[in-house]
């Protein structure tokens, strides 16, 4: 081997006379910056699928990466006892060959540092900066690494205390690693770097200088924090969220639930977590529910979503709608998340309008039926009534036709003024038919009028009547709906208990409250049982009539006294009707 030393130009040796201990920390350098694998320079080199090979300025290797130990079978530790001349031919070694071998090596390793998206620096421990790599002038926003010599490194951080623990952690343990500060660029704005640095020390142990490597997160820490916003957006969602929101595992504990379970199950949330769901569900769901998570678990298709009922804390049952999805682990099902929803208030309103519907349908059919029996009474009454005054009529008229001539101006005179009665009381009978269809004195005068009317049919039957309301009443108006309802419910009452209460008085009042307005209808009669309401009083169809308005109807009934009032919204007549 050639005794010859590499001159400045090829291994950048310095002319100055150093003591053997500071010569033989020199190559360290490369050393430190790739010290094992694990070091940011040496993962990066170790993801090159070409064989890399690093030496320092004395021609030795201090880092080869994993693809060139594959091809050549060494170990990184094995490399290291080498210099590049060690592994040339033996008929190169001394001649020109081996020099521009090595001047290439050099270049490789030159090149390659300057093109790292990472960049390395070597700075004193007061701050000075020895030499940079162009990656740092371009992250820095600087021309070249000469501009970036000429900066304090104390200045470059945008928090001081940064450095100096940063400092204060070498000098106790010698390197630091993977460290995120903020640096200030050129033009003012802060960056975020990942630091390592290793401290530099002599074979007495004297601080020399500090190697190390900056790595440009700026975007990744944006995305990170953008990603924790992110997360912490959903995870305010799902904590403030009406919906359980839970994770149960294939036995069907729970693992993770938001605070509409405290809210909904009334447990708190470390009573949940922890919980088998079956504690949660009412009986009769246990194994509905059991059978789905197994179906789940088969990675069977189930139809969703699906309700069942749980019982809370307090005893109480709450209905809620369930939709569910696994959770899958490499390749595994680990579990069941969902969404439960409290729609024990829909399933209410649900049942209230099916009975609604019901109700709607049945009224439907008793107003068909009403309006049948109506026809009959109307085709009854004027058959047996009207009807049979007019052919009463017909034959008095033929009569005294027939006998016009036998009889004197008196007897004439009588039998005329006979047959003009019995017109009167037909047109009497006609009008009491059109009242009872509709009244007209409510259409032209309004619902007191319209019910003192009601009450004259009363006296008539030889039961005392009489009607209440507030001043003023008489001349307020209220819309045609209201109107009817009131008079219709007041006049089936009275007609109920003409026919039924055997009573000698009613009375009628009405109530005017801010907001709605009362009927109250009372008899003192012999009182029935509202609870064995008899076919034909009507009680159904005075109810229908208040609902339809908003209102109620009540009935209290003993003997010598039943009381009926209907409550319902006030709605004015509009001033323009």
């Amino acid at each position: 081997m050639s005794d010859r030393k590499p001159s400045n130009g090829e291994a950048g040796g310095s002319d100055d006379a150093s003591a053997p201990g500071e010569r033989s920390a020199e190559p360290r350098r490369g050393r430190d910056l790739f010290a094992d694998d694990e070091c940011p320079a040496s993962r990066l080199l170790n993801a090159a699928p070409d064989p890399v090979y690093v030496l320092d300025e004395s021609g030795r290797f201090v880092f080869v990466n994993e693809a060139a130990r594959e091809a050549d079978g060494r170990t990184l530790a094995q490399w290291r006892q080498l210099g590049y001349l060690d592994i040339v031919s033996e008929d190169s070694r001394d001649g020109p060959l081996a020099a521009a071998a090595l001047r290439a090596h050099s270049e490789q390793y030159r090149t390659l540092v300057e093109n790292l998206d990472v960049g390395l620096f070597r700075t004193t421990l007061d701050g000075r900066i020895l030499q940079a790599t162009p990656a740092v002038a371009h992250m820095l926003g600087y021309d070249s690494p000469d501009e970036v010599k000429q900066l304090d490194a104390r200045a470059a951080y945008v928090d001081a205390s940064e450095r100096e623990t940063i400092v204060s952690d070498l000098l106790r343990d010698g390197v630091v690693t993977g460290r995120q500060v903020r640096l200030r660029r050129r033009d003012g704005k802060s960056m975020w770097v990942s630091l390592t640095a290793r401290l530099h020390r002599d074979s007495r142990g004297r601080n020399e200088w500090v190697d190390g490597l900056v790595e440009d997160i700026t975007r990744r820490k944006a995305a990170e924090e953008e990603l924790r916003q992110s997360r912490e957006r959903l995870q305010h969602i799902i904590q403030n969220t009406s919906d359980i929101i839970f994770q149960i595992d294939t036995t069907g504990t729970y693992t993770f639930a938001n605070k509409a379970a405290e809210e909904i199950t009334g447990y708190a949330l470390e009573e949940v977590i922890g919980m088998n769901m079956s504690r949660l569900l009412a009986p009769e769901y246990v194994t509905p529910i059991f059978e789905r998570l197994a179906k789940r678990l088969r990675g069977e298709l189930l139809e969703q979503p699906f309700r069942f009922e749980t019982i809370r804390k307090d005893g109480r049952r709450a209905t809620l709608e369930l939709t569910t999805a696994g959770i899958w682990h490499g390749g595994d099902l680990v579990g069941v998340q969902g969404v439960a929803r409290d729609v024990t208030g829909r399933q209410r309103a649900e049942s209230a309008l099916r009975e609604s519907r019901r109700r709607l349908r049945a009224a439907h059919a008793r107003l068909v039926t009403a309006r049948d029996e109506e026809r009959r009474r109307l085709a009854s009454e004027l058959h047996d009534s009207v009807g049979q005054s007019i052919v009463a009529l017909q034959l008095a008229t033929e009569n005294l036709a027939e006998g016009v001539a036998a009889l004197s101006a008196g007897e004439l005179s009588a039998r005329i003024l006979g047959l003009a009665a019995q017109c009167g009381d037909v047109v009497r009978e006609v009008r009491h038919i059109c009242y009872g269809l509709h009244p007209p004195a409510l259409e032209s005068f309004g619902l007191v009028a319209a019910l003192r009317q009601l009450t004259r049919y009363c006296l008539d039957a030889g039961v005392g009547a009489h009607v209440r309301s507030p001043a003023g009443m008489v001349d307020v108006r209220l819309d045609a709906a209201t109107e009817i309802a009131l008079f219709r419910i007041a006049q089936e009452a009275v007609n109920n208990a003409l026919r039924h209460s055997g009573g000698e008085n009613i009375s009628i009042e009405l109530i005017c409250h801010e907001d709605a307005i009362a009927l109250k209808i009372i008899d003192d009669g012999c009182g029935f049982d509202p609870g064995q309401v008899r076919a034909g009083m009507g009680l159904t169809s005075m109810s229908e009539r208040a609902e339809s308005l908003g209102g109620q109807l009540r009935i209290e009934s003993r003997r010598g006294r039943t009381e009926i009032v209907a409550r319902v919204p006030k709605v004015p007549l509009p001033q323009d009707a």
